[in-house]
Parts: C-alpha cells; structure tokens; sequence
C-alpha cells in the first residue's frame, strides 16, 4: 500500500534529510518516532504530497506520488489521503457541517448527511454539527480534524504529533479513535511524533 525507498529532502545545502525505507500494508497502523528537528514533520509533508523529494520514491496503492504533476498531487491527495495536522485548520464562517461538505466537494464526492453524523458519533461530537469552529473547545476542533480527514474515505491516513499536547487518558483515547477509524475504512495509519506513550499501541515502529 504506501512503500518509500532512497527518499531525499533539501531545504538547503545545511538542511537535508535522508529518509529510511520503509513499506506498511493496505490497513496496516505505523508509528514514526523521532526527536525534534530529525525531520518528522518533513516526511509526513512528503508522504502527503504537499513537499516534493528531491529524489526517491513514495508509492501508495502503486502510484508514484514524487512523479507527479503538482496538480495531480494534490487530486491524488483530495481522493486518496486523510491528513491531520499539528493544528486544526477550519474556515471559521462556515458550520463543521458546511466545513465536512466544502471538503468533500473538492473531493469530488458526495456524503449524506447521515455520514458526518456518523464519523461525528464515536468522538462525541455529533451535536455539534451545526456549530461553528469558534464554538468549539481546542480538544473539539481536534476531535473535529480527525473526522474532517475520513470525509473522502481515505486510503492512506497521516497524523502529525496527534497526542503532544495530552495528558495520559486523552492521549490513549486519541490513539485508539485513530485506530478504530482507520480500521473501519481499512485504511494505512501513519502517526508521526516525538510522544513515547504511544509505543504501547504500536507493533510496527520507525525510529529516525
């Protein structure tokens, strides 16, 4: 499902990086720990398509993604990748429902209603939908970005420091929806982090 091999970044001749090969399965879960400035948050950038490697490969579900035009990235990532970052991004004039149906129209698809109350249940955030972003607590707008990342059924499902800022419950409760969710579409679980708590949920781990 998602393979990397001999992948390079440069942001400049004092900063690169050099990535490990790795591959995950269709519905497998990794998790990607590394320290500060090692370069985590570049890869998950890579693995998303929002950087380009200088060189190297990142094929998910057989499709080279550093070949790519930049327009087909970003369609091949509309269709294809859930992405969470480190902060939640909304548009604060529109409802989480109108903010739910905006991402799926630049999908290219269309969701019930009934969908988003769905992905909403399970983070108890179903009462909600009809709410504003500035509305919402930090740890809402959180749960929120982890549904508003399943909206296009994602193949592939990339966290970025997910769990950084939680105590110890919230931390394991966080984790576990990311599981559950990813096992419900069968999709690829990719967590990158510095957070060691996590290493108890993981089987399959890349140090960097």
């Amino acid at each position: 499902m998602v393979s990397v091999q001999s992948l390079h970044f440069k942001y400049t001749d004092s900063q690169e990086f050099r990535f490990p090969d790795f591959q995950i399965a269709k519905g497998d879960h990794l998790l990607v720990l590394g320290k500060s400035g090692i370069g985590k948050t570049t890869l998950l950038h890579l693995l998303a398509g929002i950087l380009k490697a200088q060189s190297g490969k990142i094929s998910i579900n057989d499709t080279n993604i550093v070949n790519l035009p930049a327009k087909e990235v970003d369609q091949f990532r509309a269709k294809h990748i859930g992405l969470v970052l480190q902060k939640a991004r909304f548009i604060n004039s529109l409802t989480l429902l109108e903010n739910f149906q905006l991402i799926a129209h630049i999908s290219g698809i269309r969701n019930p209603r009934a969908y988003y109350y769905h992905l909403l249940e399970p983070l108890d955030m179903a009462d909600k939908l009809n709410e504003k972003p500035s509305e919402l607590s930090e740890g809402e707008k959180q749960r929120a970005a982890i549904a508003m990342a399943m909206i296009n059924k994602p193949q592939l499902l990339l966290a970025d420091e997910p769990t950084s800022s939680l105590d110890d419950e919230n931390c394991e409760n966080v984790v576990s929806l990311f599981k559950n969710m990813s096992n419900e579409l069968n999709a690829s679980l990719i967590i990158i982090t510095h957070d060691q708590r996590l290493k108890n949920n993981f089987n399959n781990i890349l140090s960097l």
